[in-house]
């Protein structure tokens, strides 16, 4: 047990953490309200509007190996409060932008890069104080992204109704500099002690220990923090280190394959119900039904894992398996009522990515799990780049989106069944430290 699970500051980092990630991720799943307008502005066709409204999320991953060193270097607070001005500066200056170059590099290149800032950020800053309960860490946090998210696309259709796009996007870029703010309470464990923020730091002068890469860190009772330094291995070394551990490779395709799959239902579930003929009012409700599911089953689902004390991968592999199956098998039941389940349980079990970075604090420890997050990033980024993309191609082929969701469901079915590796490799990892012991 992490000695910061036993301290009440955790609840401060969780409620930051929950705020920031509304605040970054959550607008940029909720874009899509402005392409009509985007569209008409620039009268581009959609499918390069449709690329610009992703790019902050991809770009957001696909920086990842680049923002690991630096927030190794800067720590959680200093890269969330630059994150935080990066997302404002990209949405203001995208409010200016007259062609759709110029949005690609405010949104999705500058915002972006902001967003993928405050993701590890506030993810790297639940490592100190949450290990056994991290899946129910993960669960309020994604409970906060779907809150984010669906306040996002009601904020930016109003405000876009009264003051335009530009003025929408203005306010929403103000709002996100609120992000600077939540980032200053991600206060390392090894300075919480005696921190002002830490209401409760005259409780908390039990003796501990913890480290981080850099420095080896002792609270004693009623005396003041001892610092010991240790040799920090360079970033390059760390990530060849982890390249050669099987444990690592196994999560990075785990998590690959579900993003090449999780957000084709994400992208093309309401136009595969408006192709179905149902009314475009009523299909646009299916994503906020799956917003609601995910606010629920999120924070129930790592309720559930924490309290029975379920490891993370195994939830993981639990969550993939069904709503693997239920998107793989979607296509038979497809009317009105058939989609509206399918957004359900997509939405309730949408906790996959909160099980995976769980997994990857505890099957890999607290002190790799930025070095291993960044990398996951990229492959991340190029999942989502490709999952929609052979889903789009699949269609194009068969003029259906059943053999899309076919694809979508099968990819996590196999993510699902990869998990199982973790038993044969964890046996050959213990025979050879057994060896490398005689």
């Amino acid at each position: 047990m992490l000695k910061g699970e036993s301290l009440r500051y955790k609840w401060v980092i969780l409620a930051a953490a929950s705020l920031s990630i509304g605040l970054s991720i959550g607008p940029t799943f909720a874009v899509g309200v402005l392409y009509p307008d985007w569209i008409q502005t620039f009268e581009a066709p959609a499918r390069y509007v449709s690329l610009v409204g992703s790019l902050p999320s991809s770009v957001a991953c696909l920086v990842g190996p680049v923002i690991g060193p630096l927030n190794q270097k800067f720590g959680n607070r200093a890269c969330g409060i630059f994150g935080g001005i990066l997302i404002c500066t990209g949405y203001a200056l995208s409010c200016l932008a007259e062609n759709l170059e110029v949005l690609i590099v405010t949104f999705g290149l500058v915002a972006g890069f902001g967003v993928g800032l405050v993701n590890l950020s506030l993810s790297c800053a639940l490592n100190g104080y949450f290990l056994q309960n991290r899946a129910f860490a993960e669960g309020v946090i994604g409970a906060g992204l779907c809150a984010g998210m669906s306040l996002a696309a009601l904020l930016l259709q109003q405000l876009s109704f009264f003051y335009s796009w530009r003025g929408a996007i203005l306010v929403l870029g103000g709002i996100c500099l609120n992000i600077c703010v939540f980032s200053m309470f991600f206060v390392p464990l090894h300075r919480i002690q005696n921190h002002p923020f830490n209401i409760w730091k005259k409780t908390t002068t039990k003796t501990f220990n913890t480290s981080s890469q850099d420095t080896s860190y002792v609270f004693e009772e009623n005396k003041e923090l001892i610092i010991k330094p240790i040799k920090r291995q360079s970033y390059f070394t760390r990530s060849r280190n982890l390249w050669s551990n099987p444990l690592f490779l196994m999560l990075v395709s785990c998590d690959f394959l579900t993003w090449v799959a999780i957000f084709v239902p994400y992208v093309h579930l309401v136009e595969r119900a408006r192709l179905q003929g149902t009314d475009a009012n009523l299909a646009a409700w299916l994503s906020s039904v799956c917003g609601i599911a995910g606010i629920i089953g999120r924070p129930i689902s790592g309720t559930l894992c924490s309290y029975f004390k379920v490891h993370p991968f195994w939830a993981f592999s639990l969550n993939q398996g069904i709503l693997g199956a239920a998107t793989f098998l979607s296509p038979f039941w497809s009317d009105i009522y058939g989609l509206f389940a399918l957004a359900i349980i997509v939405g309730f079990f949408s906790n996959a990515y909160g099980f995976m970075k769980a997994s990857t604090a505890v099957l890999l420890g607290p002190e790799n799990f930025v070095d291993a997050y960044s990398w996951m990033l990229l492959f991340e980024g190029v999942g989502i780049s490709l999952g929609p993309f052979v889903a789009g191609l699949l269609y194009d082929s068969t003029k259906s989106y059943d053999w899309s969701f076919r694809f979508s469901g099968a990819v996590l079915l196999l993510s699902s069944v990869l998990c199982f590796l973790k038993i044969p490799i964890e046996r050959l990892m213990g025979q050879k430290n057994v060896e490398i012991s005689k």
